[in-house]
C-alpha cells in the first residue's frame, strides 16, 4: 500500500467509524488515531510523523475541518460534500433547562421557598409566602437523592475507586465528584453529567405534569439551542507554531499547587461547564 492508497482507505474508515466524543459534535484526534492504527496500520509507515499531519493533509483536501474542541482537545469533523461542517440537528439530547430553573431545582443557595411563575416562567427565591396567584411553589431535588444517583452510576460501571466515592462527601460533591471521574476517564465523567442531567431534566417534566405548567417554559427554545450549537460547532484552525507552548504550560500546571492552581483565571465558559452538567451534552 502506498501514501495514496493509504490515505484513501483512511477517509472511508473515518467516514465508516466516525463517533463524535465531544459537544460540538466533532471527534479527538486521539481516538482516530487509535482507530486507524488498529484498523488501517501505523501512520507512520507512510509518512506523517504525527496523527496532526495526516489530519492536516485532509484538511488540505477540505475532507475534514480541525481545532480545539469544547475541553481544547485537538479534534476533528466531517466536511459534507458542499465542504460545510456537518452540524449536529436539535433533538432530545440537546434539551436543556434554563439556567434559572436548573438551579432553582439542583442548588441549596440561596435559602428559603421557591416559586415559579406559570405564565411567564419567572423564578423567585427566598420568599417565605407565595407571592400571589400564578406563582407555584417547587420543590428542589434533594442532595441526597444526587448522591445516591452518584453511587448507583459507581455501581453501575464497576467503580471501585475509594476517591470517587469519597468525593460524593464533599461540601460541593458535584465538582469533587466530577473531578474524581475525570481522572479515571474524561469520558466517564462526560457520561455521568449527561446522566445527572437526565434525571434532573425527569423531575423537572414530572414537576411540570404535576402543576400543570407548560414545559415550554423550563426549557431553552429551539431557536437559542440551534444558536448555541452553530456556535459550538465552529471549530478555529489550530495555530501550530503555539501547539509546542501549549504542551509546555500544561506540563508546568501539573506541577502546581493546590493552592497556587486557585490564583489560575479560568474562562467562565469552563466554571459554567462544571455548574451546568447539562451543557455539556
Amino acid at each position: 500500500m502506498n501514501r495514496g492508497e493509504y490515505l484513501k482507505s483512511a477517509k472511508a474508515l473515518l467516514v465508516d467509524n466516525f463517533r463524535s466524543n465531544d459537544p460540538d459534535g466533532s471527534m479527538t484526534a486521539a481516538s482516530a488515531a487509535y482507530l486507524l492504527k488498529r484498523l488501517l496500520g501505523n501512520f507512520e509507515d507512510f509518512g506523517f510523523l504525527k496523527f496532526k499531519d495526516l489530519l492536516f493533509e485532509l484538511e488540505n483536501e477540505n475532507f475534514l475541518v480541525t481545532g480545539p474542541n469544547s475541553k481544547n482537545a485537538f479534534s476533528f469533523r466531517l466536511l459534507r460534500s458542499e465542504g460545510k461542517a456537518s452540524l449536529p440537528q436539535p433533538s432530545m439530547h440537546h434539551k436543556r433547562l434554563k439556567t434559572d430553573v436548573w438551579y432553582a431545582f439542583v442548588k441549596a443557595d440561596p435559602p428559603g421557598k421557591r416559586y415559579f411563575n406559570s405564565s411567564s416562567g419567572e423564578i423567585l427565591n427566598e420568599n417565605d409566602a407565595s407571592p400571589g396567584i400564578g406563582w407555584i411553589e417547587l420543590t428542589p431535588v434533594s442532595s441526597e437523592w444526587e448522591k445516591q444517583n452518584a453511587i448507583s452510576f459507581l455501581d453501575k460501571k464497576n467503580i471501585t475507586s475509594e476517591s470517587a466515592r469519597n468525593s460524593i462527601q464533599a461540601s460541593k460533591w458535584y465538582l469533587a465528584f466530577a473531578e474524581s471521574l475525570c481522572e479515571i476517564s474524561p469520558q466517564l465523567a462526560n457520561e455521568w453529567k449527561r446522566e445527572r442531567s437526565k434525571a434532573v431534566i425527569e423531575v423537572v417534566q414530572n414537576w411540570c405534569e404535576s402543576n400543570g405548567v407548560d414545559v415550554s417554559l423550563v426549557f431553552e427554545n429551539a431557536a437559542t439551542i440551534q444558536k448555541r450549537i452553530d456556535n459550538q460547532v465552529i471549530l478555529q484552525p489550530v495555530n501550530r507554531s503555539q501547539d509546542q507552548l501549549r504542551q509546555v504550560l500544561l506540563s508546568s500546571i501539573s506541577k502546581l499547587t493546590t493552592a497556587e492552581l486557585l490564583e489560575i483565571r479560568i474562562p467562565a465558559s469552563i466554571l459554567i461547564g462544571e455548574l451546568r452538567p447539562d451543557l455539556l451534552k
